[in-house]
């Protein structure tokens, strides 16, 4: 240690102890300043035109800078919200398509069209006596539609035979 220290260390014993409530705490009084260096009269620098005119330009610019980039901050939230819509729309049409594929891929299977004709719409696969030969015709320029109808569903049926046509 210094020699320093150990002189206030031997005056701090020395030292009766007051309690921190009855110390005296000594401040430095301000100090006063020269009546030369303060003067609160004195008037402030004041501006010239040229000044003035740089001033408002400056400020000029940075409100039009400010206002720009509150546009395009706005013109982003827009172009975003769209972004975001037409996201949820292709997403949209991609489930659509998924489901269509799914129909497309049920309806191509033949064993289900074949229950469908049978069991909805009450189709049965032909017999050999209800097949319709086209070398059989006499006059294929004639009433082939009244032929072909004879043919299916017998005479009985035809207008030739004096039955009502459908």
């Amino acid at each position: 240690m210094a020699t320093g220290s150990a002189e206030l260390n031997s005056r701090r014993y020395r030292e009766p102890y007051e309690p921190p409530s009855k110390r005296k705490i000594a401040y430095a009084a301000p100090q006063k300043a020269d009546e030369s260096e303060y003067h609160p009269s004195a008037p402030l620098k004041t501006l010239t035109p040229a000044e003035i005119r740089a001033l408002i330009v400056v400020v000029a610019v940075v409100t039009a800078v400010a206002v720009g980039i509150i546009l395009l901050a706005a013109e982003a939230a827009a172009t975003q919200k769209d972004i975001n819509r037409l996201q949820r729309g292709i997403a949209q049409v991609d489930d659509d398509i998924a489901n269509l594929r799914i129909e497309i891929e049920q309806s191509q299977n033949m064993q289900i069209i074949k229950n469908r004709a049978e069991e909805e719409l009450g189709l049965r696969v032909p017999t050999f006596d209800q097949y319709v030969y086209v070398s059989e015709l006499v006059d294929p320029k004639s009433d082939f539609g009244r032929y072909i109808k004879e043919r299916a569903y017998g005479a009985a049926r035809s207008p030739a035979a004096g039955a009502p046509e459908e």
